[in-house]
């Protein structure tokens, strides 16, 4: 991450019970945005809204149950 100045890596398609978690010392985040995933399993879903001065948000959905 410091060769390419990153700080922050986004990654997706993995089923996270929150709809996100960080991992890596919070330089690695995993975004999952579809609820109750095929109606098997009880996640959340979420959002990572990232702002013109790369500030970032994160938005959850909470499924109704």
């Amino acid at each position: 991450m410091e060769m390419f100045g990153l700080d922050l890596i986004v990654r997706g398609h993995q089923i996270m019970d929150d709809g996100y978690e960080f991992f890596a010392d919070r330089k690695l985040i995993t975004i999952f945005s579809a609820p109750c995933y095929t109606g098997e399993f009880d996640n959340n879903a979420a959002m990572l809204v990232v702002d013109e001065n790369l500030k970032c948000d994160l938005i959850c959905l909470r499924p109704e149950k």
